[in-house]
């Protein structure tokens, strides 16, 4: 993680950037993959040429026609390697766009479970890097009751609570 934007309590909008991690890998890769495609397709730039004054000499019996046939299968793996190498750069420009940790939706930072310089690596899971309250008006409690008082608990009752973060403070519900 090379910049954190936000801090715990920050407010933050959909689409705002929260953190960036190090490009420097992710853009040293899509500059060699970059420098594949321009050899890619000047290659097929090339087999095009070749292939159309294949075909001229070939309709003047100059050449014979299997240098058509080679000249056609040139054309068409220059191309299928340019067309794959203009995909490998695609890649590397959604990688390099992972590089950019945004908002997905606009709400506060509840806990930030990243520092400034740690290694981030995603495996089978995608790491937490950010936890963001919607509408921190509307929240939802996960209690638990003994049967014995569950009888007591009604749709639409008032309640009072107390959380670990602020254990002075009562907080009133529905």
């Amino acid at each position: 993680v090379s910049q954190i934007y936000v801090k715990l309590n920050d407010e933050v909008k959909k689409g705002q950037l929260l953190a960036e991690i190090d490009p420097s890998l992710v853009l040293t890769e899509l500059k060699q993959t970059r420098t594949a495609m321009e050899t890619a397709k000047l290659s097929f730039e090339q087999a095009q040429r070749d292939l159309e004054r294949t075909r001229i000499l070939v309709e003047k019996d100059y050449l014979p026609k299997i240098d058509l046939e080679r000249a056609e299968q040139s054309y068409l793996s220059s191309k299928n390697s340019y067309e794959s190498a203009k995909t490998v750069v695609e890649r590397g420009e959604v990688n390099l766009s992972y590089t950019k940790i945004l908002s997905p939706i606009d709400g506060v930072v509840i806990s930030q479970e990243v520092t400034l310089g740690q290694t981030v690596q995603a495996s089978y899971q995608t790491p937490n890097l950010f936890r963001i309250a919607g509408d921190l008006k509307k929240m939802k409690i996960d209690v638990n009751f003994s049967e014995s008082d569950i009888n007591k608990v009604k749709e639409g009752a008032k309640l009072k609570f107390n959380v670990d973060a602020f254990p002075d403070k009562q907080f009133d519900g529905v």
